[in-house]
């Protein structure tokens, strides 16, 4: 039930300092480079998805994309915070061998009173949590290391 709440969660927190979308975030934040193999990457980040709930839309080795479809928040959080919804895209490019660079793009919407979707505007901390939730998520799913 915690899970399910993250970003809700993260809509409600920050209400000081600076706002900002998960969109307009530093590249520097949306992007981390990690110990594995591109596709262990690539299946751990679906692995992820998976386990969350969101619908993968496309996924393409080749190109190094996933997109997911949107996941509307539900239960206690819908009642307590409104509708809203998220979706990611991750990218991933193969630094070496061994090492990959993922960068995310994290899409979160609220609905507003007539049914329409307007892009959520969150606390600076709020979206940096957001993306750290998601890195945290994806390496969990890693192969575990190799001792040579």
């Amino acid at each position: 039930m915690r899970k399910l709440l993250i970003f809700p969660m993260l809509l409600l927190s920050g209400c000081m300092g600076t706002f900002q979308t998960t969109q307009t975030v530093d590249p520097s934040i949306r992007t981390v480079t990690i110990s594995a193999k591109h596709a262990d990457a690539m299946r751990a980040a679906l692995d992820y998805c998976n386990e969350k709930g969101f619908a993968v839309l496309s996924a393409d080795k080749e190109l190094g994309i996933i997109n997911t479809d949107f996941k509307e928040n539900n239960g206690l959080s819908k009642i307590l915070l409104g509708n809203y919804r998220s979706k990611i895209n991750f990218s991933f490019r193969q630094v070496s061998e061994t090492m990959t660079r993922i960068t995310l793009l994290i899409s979160i919407e609220q609905q507003g009173a007539f049914g329409g979707w307007t892009q959520a505007v969150l606390g600076e901390d709020n979206v940096t949590e957001a993306y750290i939730t998601v890195f945290k998520g994806i390496e969990r799913y890693l192969p575990p290391k190799q001792v040579s």
